[in-house]
């Protein structure tokens, strides 16, 4: 099956998710999250709101998150699906606030980790504790990054 086809074909199996050809052998997979349909939503929203009441923080009030998180929640909760994946390394994450986005040279390992993730996404049972473990550990990098940073200007200035 030639590039076209076997993204037009995983673009129709894994909506919302799609995957976006770059040319030149670079591919994207995508989810921006103000276009997730409708029927998408008792998933997302049963993983984020079950984090927000884990935290003690309001759905509505996370770190100015829409309902369904931002992209770098989606990131942190990719991240947690697939931890310890070698395959994972391959894949580069440029996610921003308004969604989810990853890119890859090679088409295949795009369509497996699209599909795996489109899967977790759809069962809340196993979305849940990714989302929250995801976002925790995020939390907890960003946290240790922010103190080493203070430690090194410290030394810098010292």
């Amino acid at each position: 099956m030639k590039i076209k086809e076997r993204i037009e074909a995983f673009n129709r199996e894994n909506k919302p998710f799609y995957i976006v050809d770059h040319e030149g052998g670079r591919f994207s997979l995508c989810l921006p999250l103000d276009m997730l349909p409708e029927e998408y939503y008792p998933y997302c929203q049963e993983a984020f709101d079950a984090y927000a009441a884990e935290t003690g923080v309001s759905p509505q009030l996370l770190s100015g998150r829409n309902r369904f998180g931002d992209g770098y929640d989606w990131q942190a909760a990719f991240c947690q699906a697939f931890a310890g994946d070698p395959g994972l390394e391959k894949i580069s994450l440029d996610c921003e606030a308004s969604g989810f986005f990853c890119g890859c040279d090679d088409l295949g390992v795009l369509e497996q980790y699209g599909s795996r993730f489109r899967e977790i996404c759809t069962d809340t049972a196993r979305f849940i504790p990714i989302v929250s473990q995801g976002i925790r550990s995020m939390e907890q990098r960003m946290k240790e990054q922010e103190r080493l940073m203070k430690t090194v200007r410290g030394q810098l200035m010292g």
